[in-house]
């Protein structure tokens, strides 16, 4: 599913209009990045949690000349499912 999917589904979900929900969506996206990038961790209660993740630099091999390469370091995100997510994803 993509934002507009989304987007769309809560509309109908909620009796919003399109416009407004994608407002909201490009709000917290926003949001988020900028939190992220302070270092931040972004929380939805029973959901999970967004969390900043700093990889040091280490070394690594080339898959298609086998040569030994360095990867540099690098931040990134990391999704941590909540209780409640993880619960229904493991429904049958």
């Amino acid at each position: 599913m993509n934002k507009t999917e989304l987007a769309r589904q809560i509309s109908y979900d909620t009796g919003y209009k399109i416009k407004d929900i994608e407002v909201i969506l490009d709000a917290f996206t926003d949001f988020a990045e900028q939190a992220l990038a302070r270092g931040e961790t972004v929380r939805l209660v029973n959901f999970g949690a967004f969390v900043p993740e700093h990889k040091p630099e280490r070394n690594g091999t080339n898959p298609k000349t086998q040569e030994k390469i360095t990867i540099a370091e690098r931040n990134t995100v990391r999704f941590k499912p909540g209780k409640d997510l993880k619960k229904i994803m493991n429904m049958k």
